[in-house]
């Protein structure tokens, strides 16, 4: 009886870390299939830890644990958002931060004198300056911060000014994704690339925000467009006054 007892007893013991192996295993694997449901993690991180990014260790393990339909849910609300707010508010010309909700947000800033952070809208903020003869630079930058992924996107016109217009040195594009986002980008096009008073040169080029692919199949593409106009001449002081200017569309 008492052999029988100890038998019992061993096989209970060798059974008891196979049910909590079981069950952590089922609490690491289990699916967030919902959208609120995500958010409320979303929340909850971002709450506990300001610091965090998409990343941060800790939302790496959240979209591994959720199904991938229901983050892109998340980003389409998001974008939706943001495009909407830049229709409404085409004509902001000062720094700030726009919220979108469940810890993501679109940063503009303006800085001057030669890079310039604008609402990406049908009708842009502009920037009204006198520059001196030499080389100068345009910058336009949209930037997003969407708590699972964050991109800022790029285009970069170098330029020379002098008596005789603004000439063409180069235009540089780049992109930056992080979390579920990646970012590429097309051709460079510069369809007006020298200007004398009164005309614009031009660049633009296609972005593509791409999802993880072991992640999420996800996809937008976004076309930015950077301008500078000769508005006027100081041929005494040697200096030109530049409209510079900038908009995107979401394709």
């Amino acid at each position: 009886m008492k052999r029988k007892f100890i038998l019992i007893l061993i096989f209970c013991i060798l059974l008891i870390p196979t049910q909590i192996s079981s069950s952590v295993a089922y609490v690491q694997n289990s699916k967030i299939d919902t959208l609120n449901d995500f958010k409320e993690e979303i929340n909850r991180l971002y709450t506990t830890n300001a610091k965090l990014t998409p990343e941060s260790p800790e939302i790496k393990l959240l979209v591994e644990k959720t199904n991938p339909v229901v983050i892109k849910k998340f980003l389409d609300e998001k974008f939706n958002i943001l495009e909407l707010h830049l229709i409404q508010n085409s004509s902001i010309l000062k720094s700030q931060t726009i919220n979108l909700g469940d810890n993501c947000y679109l940063k503009i800033d303006i800085c001057y004198p030669s890079v310039n952070y604008s609402p990406c809208a049908s009708t842009p903020g502009v920037q009204t300056l006198w520059k001196d003869y030499g080389d100068r630079k345009f910058t336009s930058t949209f930037e997003g911060f969407l708590a699972v992924a964050s991109f800022d996107l790029n285009i970069c016109n170098h330029y020379t000014l002098s008596s005789s217009g603004i000439s063409p040195r180069y235009v540089e594009a780049w992109g930056r994704g992080s979390g579920v986002i990646n970012v590429s980008h097309g051709t460079i096009y510069e369809p007006k690339r020298y200007a004398s008073v009164g005309e614009t040169v031009s660049a633009n080029c296609i972005f593509t925000l791409n999802g993880s692919a072991s992640i999420l199949q996800y996809q937008k593409s976004f076309k930015m467009y950077n301008y500078i106009k000769y508005s006027e001449i100081d041929t005494v002081d040697k200096q030109v006054k530049v409209v510079q200017s900038w908009r995107g569309d979401w394709l």
